[in-house]
């Protein structure tokens, strides 16, 4: 009693949560240690936090119920028997408690009580098996533990809840919801029936329910479904499957979406590895027949999402631990055949960007682990492909392999390019392929999705393929060098730029050729002083450091640790020497170059030179023009993790700060994001800067921020009142003194 009275305080009227952590833990490892004390002990301990626990039951939902739920869990989870003890006096209690009382707000409360009970019982179930010496099992618990006996009365009222709540109350389902979760976490609890009425209950939300708000009762029901296909897999399979199967057209009409449903919830259940291979077969199934029955392209993209979403995030069968190679003789690869049009005299459904982009992606996810005997094989396959893509001239045949107008080989070959190792491509078919994909770069007739991904593909291979001796000598041979790609301003359009920066970016995340990523930059620096091509160039800067799922290690590039900092390093410098001398006109490519490379650094990288950059920053704020509010906000979002972290630094820039931020809040000339960004800055400053600073500044913030109280924008007003409380405490500390 005297422990119990020591540690409830700290608990039932938490203030410090650190405290109440301990306390918790306390609780649980008195009850894991008194059965050794002696046979009483246990009993003496458990019962006063049992019968006051039933008694802040009565009130639920109160801070004190939601208490008793945190003290229960953490005294049942300390051992077996002490779980026992808890389901036995506490859940009676709990259920007539529930039965008694009508209001959804109670039962609420309650369940979530419940629910704190079985995650304790599933913590402890690992406990419920005794083995001897030799492994064998002497003792098994989980036909005998308490939660057994009171099994159909939880699922009573949990499934109820589920189905029979009103469908606003979203909270008191999504507790139920877990409840029934936690429940098919425990082994051998529950029996085949009552797994099939969870499974029913999900199916039915998941495939009925309107969609609203955020669908948090859809994403709920589809988590318990994975559950139960990882504790229950037959019974999902048997259950689920037909159902959810059944909701996928063959064909459906154009416009109609009910699919989408059934679909999600059959690619997130495809993380169980005993159930991966049917819903893979199923869905390939449907789309084969969509395809026959010439089903909108809307059906067909899904389809192949759904396929790619099983591949990057779920469980796809294994061979000696690399993904079966089957997968892409027998289903991806004819499918991306069909897409690019190999050997077919009329276009597919799948023939578009965006399905030859899906499937390529999964090709690649297949092949990257493969070995490299494997990995020529399928560029063999592959081979007409890009053979065509090569072509200077393409013939009809080569534009039905797949290099029609659209060029879609392009998007197929980065993604390809990408799984492969290293040594499966010669250096020759290397130098063919970047010209080839320079060409269709610079070309005004490509769209501007094969546009992007042939300079993605062009960085690919310079950084991959392309020995670092042999960069400079290969990039002479493409005519592709700094001084003949970018002679002068007048050759110098938005194509030529961009593959300036496409080239610069895989040699530079390479790091082993800085002499020519260094020569790059340097003429890109230069272009910026020209009031044609600045705007672009700067603009194109961002691209230099952004993340690319095709440029990392997995896919066996280059990638130097150290790349981000000579990045920074030279473009900072360089910047903030021109921007000292630049006309007007120019200045704001300056600024927009640095905020697109500082976009995507980490603090760490800038913090060394704030005193250099901070001046910069500073005049980005000016930049008037509507199309420049990214930029503000980018700097906006520099300035905040300066204020964070090394508020001193801009001590001496307070004045032209706090106007430029209050500036930055007017709704007639800045985006959203950038009032946002503005007063995110504002509330920091009476946090972080000394209170002599900014005092002299509080009376003309505090006046200008009225207007923000007003914004057309929920989210700028939250943060307004947010800020205008930092500023008018400083009023408070006035009057004080």
């Amino acid at each position: 009693m005297t422990l119990w009275d020591a540690l409830k305080y700290e608990i039932l009227n938490v203030q410090e949560e650190d405290l109440a952590q301990d306390s918790l833990l306390a609780l649980s490892v008195i009850a894991q240690q008194l059965p050794l004390s002696s046979e009483g002990a246990l009993n003496a301990y458990l019962k006063p936090i049992i019968k006051e626990s039933n008694e802040h039951l009565e009130d639920a939902p109160t801070k004190q119920s939601q208490a008793a739920g945190r003290i229960l869990h953490s005294v049942a989870k300390a051992s077996p028997d002490v779980a026992d003890a808890v389901i036995k006096s506490i859940l009676p209690n709990l259920f007539t408690l529930f039965q008694a009382s009508e209001s959804i707000t109670k039962r609420r409360g309650l369940v979530e009580v419940l629910n704190s009970i079985i995650n304790a019982t599933e913590e402890v179930s690992v406990q419920w098996q005794t083995k001897d010496a030799d492994g064998i099992i002497i003792n098994d618990r989980a036909s005998t533990n308490a939660l057994r006996a009171f099994t159909a009365d939880t699922m009573e009222i949990l499934l109820r809840a589920v189905i029979n709540a009103p469908k606003a109350e979203v909270s008191f389902r999504l507790y139920a919801l877990d409840g029934l979760t936690a429940l098919l976490k425990i082994r051998q609890l529950l029996g085949v029936s009552d797994v099939s009425r969870i499974v029913d209950a999900c199916v039915e939300i998941v495939i009925r329910e309107p969609p609203s708000g955020q669908n948090e009762i859809k994403s709920s029901a589809i988590k318990s479904l994975t559950e139960a296909s990882h504790h229950h897999p037959g019974v999902v399979s048997d259950k689920a499957f037909p159902i959810l199967v059944a909701e996928l057209p063959d064909c459906p009409e154009a416009g109609i979406f009910t699919y989408e449903p059934a679909l999600e919830a059959l690619a997130k259940l495809s993380t169980e590895p005993q159930i991966v291979d049917t819903i893979i077969i199923r869905i390939r199934n449907k789309l084969t027949t969509a395809l026959h029955q010439h089903a909108p392209r809307s059906y067909i993209l899904a389809l192949t999402t759904a396929l790619l979403y099983i591949f990057t995030h779920g469980s796809p069968g294994r061979d000696e631990g690399v993904l079966r190679l089957s997968y892409f003789w027998d289903i991806f690869k004819p499918l991306l055949d069909q897409a690019l049009g190999t050997g077919l005299t009329e276009e597919s459904l799948l023939t578009s960007e965006v399905s030859v982009d899906t499937l390529s992606r999964v090709c690649g996810v297949i092949i990257r682990p493969q070995s490299s005997h494997v990995q020529n094989q399928a560029w063999a396959s592959f081979e007409s492909v890009f053979n065509a893509l090569q072509a200077e001239r393409p013939t009809p045949e080569a534009q039905i392999s797949g290099h029609a107008g659209s060029k879609l080989g392009v998007i197929a070959s980065l993604y390809l390019y990408a799984a492969f190792n290293r040594d499966i491509i010669a250096l020759d078919t290397a130098l063919d392929l970047i010209k080839a994909l320079s060409r269709i770069a610079l070309e005004q007739s490509t769209t501007p999705v094969v546009r992007s991904e042939a300079l993605r593909h062009t960085a690919l291979l310079v950084n991959k393929f392309i020995p670092s001796k042999d960069v400079e000598q290969a990039l002479s041979d493409a005519n592709l060098s700094p001084h003949a790609l970018l002679k002068d301003t007048t050759t110098a359009s938005p194509y030529t730029i961009r593959l300036a920066f496409a080239i610069c970016k895989g040699l530079t995340i390479q790091g082993k050729s800085q002499k020519v990523a260094g020569a790059y930059l340097q003429r890109l620096l230069e272009l910026l002083a020209d009031p044609l091509c600045g705007p672009i160039t700067g603009r194109a800067f961002a691209m230099l450091l952004s993340p690319d799922d095709v440029l990392t290690k997995e896919n066996h590039c280059i990638i130097s640790g150290l790349h981000r900092q000579r990045v920074y390093n030279q473009i900072s410098t360089a910047i903030g020497n021109a921007v000292k001398v630049a006309v007007a006109p120019t200045k704001a490519n300056y600024l927009i170059a640095l905020s697109g490379v500082l976009r995507w650094l980490p603090y760490g990288v800038i913090q060394p030179s704030l005193s250099t950059i901070v001046p910069l920053l500073l005049q980005s704020l000016d930049l008037t023009d509507a199309s420049h509010q990214d930029i503000k906000a980018g700097t906006l979002s520099t300035l905040e993790s300066i204020l964070y972290n090394d508020a001193a630094t801009l001590a001496e820039h307070i004045s032209s700060l706090s106007g430029r931020l209050l500036n930055s809040t007017s709704a007639t000339s800045n985006s959203a994001e950038t009032r946002k960004g503005a007063l995110l800055c504002l509330k920091l400053l009476p946090l972080q800067m000394k209170r002599e600073a900014v005092l002299p500044y509080r009376k003309q913030v505090i006046k200008r921020l009225m207007a923000c109280l007003d914004d057309r924008k929920r989210d700028v007003r939250s943060e307004a009142v947010r800020c205008r409380s930092n500023w008018l405490v400083l009023d408070d500390d006035d009057e004080e003194e």
